[in-house]
């Protein structure tokens, strides 16, 4: 349409220029002025459009970011953070700062701004600028979720605190997915405290899936019977089954596959709970943990991971409908030491790659089901080994003192919490 005035005004300029009346020179030059100035408006209204363009993006990129904050984050906090996000994205822009509104009522978040941009040909008219406006908002989706939490109970876990930052980041967690639930039942979740064993609890004595003629093969275990133990008296424990079905979460369907009751080899170690809509249930798991035993962490993830399935006994709560989003946590502070098969419980100790590999293709396997895999090391632990393990490179985290496990379960709940944002407009 530009295109077309611009070319129509030069025949008409060529058509002017030819004729020599003087009358037609003067109706050309006053007709000159409106002329220019309509393109003029043109190319400014063109600039606005682009401006309104960028703005529109930076309050977009502002409102999704903005949604991945933890509920509990204070209004103060989150305007300033639409302001910082808002002059980082639009800093290409013509305009001054925008100015904007932010409203966040959940399940809502909306933010609206507003520029004006200088304009070049309006200004001889006196329109020296023009406003451009832009709203976003967000919906939060209103997701189900199943979480399942391996955490690492051994013995180191008594030092620095970390046991202490652990519980209160577990309960942080839960607090978030509470929030973030709008629709009762929606959100399932699953613990399973860990060290080279995890108790399912004595009341799974009689169950079909448990086998108890499994001795103790492991020659540096010198604290438990080598006696299997008897239903009646059997504390609830269970180790790594049978090689190859030690790194897998598939349910049992022979004897082989069964998983192994034996004698805790620590008393103290909580109790695992299944997937539960009893968040308040899995808090009280959470604290009363207790640090005490060596590593192996294979076991606390097929453990968990297992709790997923609908297809294993210990996944009877676990749904399958396309809806549902299921995400496992994985934290250890250290390296793998002792299973049932090999290890002496101590750093270094030369079974430790032996160990390691049986992790390695319990994550390869983990990973080939639709679960999203985060992995959090605390100060000590395989590195590369737990990297690898996560889902991706951003669901893996390394903290270098208990007190940043509180922003790394924070940020993993907003991620879980919101996995169902979009925009509405």
């Amino acid at each position: 349409m530009l295109y077309k005035l611009i070319s129509a005004s030069l025949r008409r300029f060529r058509a002017f220029r030819a004729d020599r009346r003087a009358n037609v020179i003067i109706l050309f030059s006053l007709g000159l002025v409106p002329i220019l100035l309509f393109i003029g408006a043109a190319i400014d209204y063109t600039r606005a459009l682009k401006d309104r363009e960028l703005l529109q993006a930076a309050l977009d990129a502002a409102a999704l970011s903005l949604a991945h904050e933890p509920i509990n984050t204070p209004y103060s906090v989150m305007h300033q953070k639409a302001q910082t996000l808002l002059l980082a994205n639009y800093k290409n822009g013509a305009g001054p700062a925008p100015s904007f509104q932010l409203n966040v009522s959940r399940p809502r978040l909306t933010i609206s701004g507003t520029t004006r941009v200088p304009t070049s040909f309006m200004a001889i008219a006196g329109h020296k600028s023009m406003e451009v406006s832009g709203t976003s908002q967000v919906l939060f989706g209103n997701a189900k979720l199943e979480i399942a939490l391996a955490l690492d109970n051994t013995g180191s876990m008594s030092q620095n605190g970390k046991m202490t930052a652990l519980k209160a980041s577990v309960n942080n967690l839960i607090t978030i997915i509470e929030k973030a639930t709008r629709v009762a039942g929606d959100s399932r979740m699953a613990i399973v405290p860990f060290n080279t064993q995890v108790n399912i609890g004595a009341a799974n004595a009689a169950a079909p899936w448990l086998r108890w003629d499994v001795t103790v093969e492991n020659p540096n275990f010198y604290g438990r019977s080598r006696i299997p133990p008897l239903p009646a008296l059997w504390t609830g424990c269970i180790s790594d089954r049978d090689q190859a079905y030690d790194i897998l979460s598939d349910p049992p369907i022979n004897p082989l596959t069964k998983y192994a009751a034996e004698e805790c080899e620590f008393p103290g170690l909580g109790t695992a709970k299944p997937l539960t809509t009893n968040l308040e249930s899995i808090r009280a798991v959470a604290n009363a943990m207790q640090p005490g035993g060596a590593t192996n962490v294979t076991i606390g993830l097929t453990t968990a991971l297992a709790m997923l399935r609908a297809d294993n006994p210990l996944g009877t709560a676990a749904q399958t409908a396309p809806d549902i989003l299921k995400y496992l946590i994985l934290l250890t502070d250290g390296n793998n030491t002792e299973n049932r098969f090999v290890g002496n419980g101590m750093d270094g100790n030369p079974d430790a790659p032996t160990i390691d590999d049986r992790l390695r293709q319990a994550c390869v396997q983990a990973k080939s089901q639709s679960v999203q895999i985060f992995t959090i090391r605390v100060m000590d632990g395989n590195e590369p080994l737990l990297r690898d393990c996560a889902s991706t490179a951003q669901n893996y985290f390394s903290v270098t003192n208990a007190s940043q496990l509180s922003g790394v379960f924070d940020q993993i709940a907003g991620q879980i919490a919101y996995s169902r944002i979009r925009l509405t407009k």
